[in-house]
């Protein structure tokens, strides 16, 4: 008689032991899936934004649904990472000659006080017919650089010449028109075509 109640003891200790065990993990899901529902809405990154084209005529990031999309900001003026940057955007864009009518290029400039819709297109024009150079107001460029958290500043150094320094991140935009993977300045084009190669199939 004693040993039966001892195993009824040791059955009902068990599964009460393994009902909290699974509430637990459940409570501990339900936390995890909220801080990262929380994280993904308070970082998230990039978005539609309306500027100007090199052409004077109003841009919409959404006007290039269904492209993958290859984007840079900087300025014409830059003597070296901008130039060394776009160089690379046009092996890229050059590689995908063939399918230009699914990946593009977006050069977005951080000087607007200089870089006129004029001035773009002939710098753009330079490195690639498939890139184009986008600007608007300081409000309106600034309203995009928050949005893929670029860093930039615009400052006059002891000659009093304009010094522009900005981040120099590389942002791939997918099809659907999110951004996909920021690339860190100085990473191959290899690496960069293969990631295009994946959102174009997907």
């Amino acid at each position: 008689m004693m040993k039966l109640l001892y195993k009824k003891l040791i059955a009902t200790l068990l599964i009460v032991f393994f009902a909290s065990l699974v509430n637990a993990q459940a409570n501990n899901t339900q936390v995890k899936n909220s801080q990262l529902d929380n994280g993904l809405a308070t970082n998230k990154v990039g978005g539609n934004f309306f500027l100007t084209d090199h052409d004077s005529q109003p841009f919409e990031l959404h006007q290039l649904k269904n492209n993958v999309v290859l984007m840079f900001f900087g300025y014409t003026s830059c003597p070296d990472i901008c130039p060394s940057e776009l160089g690379r955007m046009a092996q890229i864009l050059n590689n995908f000659e063939d399918r230009s009518d699914k990946v593009k290029g977006l050069f977005i400039s951080v000087d607007p006080d200089r870089d006129s819709p004029q001035i773009l297109k002939g710098y753009t024009a330079y490195f690639s017919q498939n890139l184009k150079g986008l600007t608007g107001s300081l409000e309106e460029i600034n309203e995009v650089t928050d949005l893929f958290r670029v860093k930039y500043e615009i400052t006059k150094n002891a000659e009093n010449r304009i010094v522009v320094d900005h981040s120099s991140t590389l942002y791939i935009i997918d099809k659907k028109g999110d951004l996909n993977t920021m690339v860190p300045y100085g990473m191959s084009a290899a690496h960069i075509i293969n990631v295009i190669e994946r959102l174009l199939e997907e």
